[in-house]
């Protein structure tokens, strides 16, 4: 490592550990609106035991219902006649490409640092085109430029009861499951190979080549008079039976909830907020990654330093590390504790009390006995 590179990770370290400190805050601003938003939805919403009616007297006000999904009619892609009960299906599209990934090597010669690139060449499945153009060796390895069809999605228009869903409350279905496909007239006459409910444009599905097709579709939420699923909804009812998103004035963030299955309103809540708190704690982890790596990037001009004495590189390399992970931890609680001081000071003030401590060692050592 020369000065250069020492000076150069010095500040990438600085930056590095800025950004981090800048994504913790967002981090507990974020983890705090939720909490109290959920807090609030929790204190106002009205769970209904009749979803046959949707009664006046609710427009405006955050509703909790459970009921099956139903929709009129099946989702169709009449381009291969396909139809399925469900209230999304999405055609997957995905052809057969050069895939290019390269290795770099760096080596010392003629006391200079160099740089050896190695490039690699695969044939993947890939649901965007990859322009091949790019490539180091783009003669030998050409990708089609378009795809012959295009990744489509349909949505159902679809109730719970007497209730309409909105289109955000559709898209909170999620959990997709492939469609079983058989042979058809229409797949007759595109010419194309049905192998394991999966399309193909190609002469050998087993053996494929560069610029082939697959197509497979992909649905969300059974609907129809088959194993409809049951869904528990927190929403906010409009006028015309809509189911919309709630949203909070104070804090300025919408809610709108879906879980499968059955479940009471204080479940769901429940579940929403341990959500909350595991998404909290591994962006915690993050930030806390950031800082230790910039902290890292930060303290390398000092191993520059006593980079030609070995004994002592290796004494002042294991210092470093503890005293990396000590700023990280330091830093990270010091952020979290400035992000919950508005409103949680008793615990903001103890993780600011934890985070001074090396501080506090350090003035402490400094002070003449």
């Amino acid at each position: 490592m020369g000065l250069s590179g020492a000076v150069c990770g010095w500040c990438c370290g600085i930056v590095l550990v800025c950004v981090a400190v800048i994504f913790l805050l967002w981090n507990e601003g974020r983890a705090v609106r939720r909490a109290y938003l959920l807090d609030e939805a929790l204190s106002r919403c009205r769970s209904l035991t009749n979803i046959d009616v949707a009664f006046d007297n609710n427009n405006g006000h955050l509703v909790h219902l459970t009921g099956t999904l139903i929709t009129t009619e099946p989702l169709e892609d009449t381009h291969y006649g396909i139809s399925v009960w469900a209230v999304r299906l999405r055609r997957v599209v995905e052809m057969y490409q050069w895939v290019e990934e390269h290795y770099t090597r760096e080596y010392e010669e003629d006391g200079e640092t160099r740089k050896e690139v190695t490039y690699y060449y695969s044939k993947e499945w890939k649901r965007t085109l990859i322009d091949s153009s790019f490539f180091d060796e783009s003669w030998f390895h050409k990708n089609p430029s378009t795809f012959p069809i295009g990744q489509k999605e349909w949505k159902a228009h679809t109730m719970v009861g007497s209730f309409q869903l909105s289109a955000a409350l559709v898209e909170l279905l999620t959990d997709w499951w492939p469609v079983e496909l058989s042979f058809n007239d229409r797949l007759n006459s595109e010419g194309v190979i049905l192998l394991d409910s999966v399309i193909y444009y190609s002469n050998n599905p087993t053996i494929p080549e560069v610029g082939d097709v697959r197509i497979k579709y992909e649905a969300a939420g059974h609907a129809g008079s088959t194993r409809p699923d049951r869904v528990s909804i927190i929403a906010r009812q409009s006028q015309g039976a809509e189911l919309t998103a709630y949203y909070s004035a104070d804090l300025d963030e919408e809610l709108l909830l879906l879980h499968t299955g059955t479940a009471s309103h204080e479940e769901m809540f429940s579940k929403e907020h341990t959500s909350n708190i595991i998404m909290t704690w591994v962006y915690r982890g993050i930030g806390w990654c950031g800082t230790f790596i910039g902290f890292i990037l930060f303290t390398n001009l000092g191993m520059y330093l006593v980079e030609d004495i070995p004994v002592i590189r290796e004494l002042v390399s294991c210092g470093l590390l503890i005293t990396n992970i000590i700023l990280a931890s330091s830093v990270t609680l010091f952020t979290i504790a400035i992000g919950w001081l508005r409103h949680r000071p008793l615990i903001a003030i103890a993780l600011l009390a934890i985070a001074s401590i090396p501080y506090m060692m350090m003035v402490k050592k400094q002070i003449p006995r």
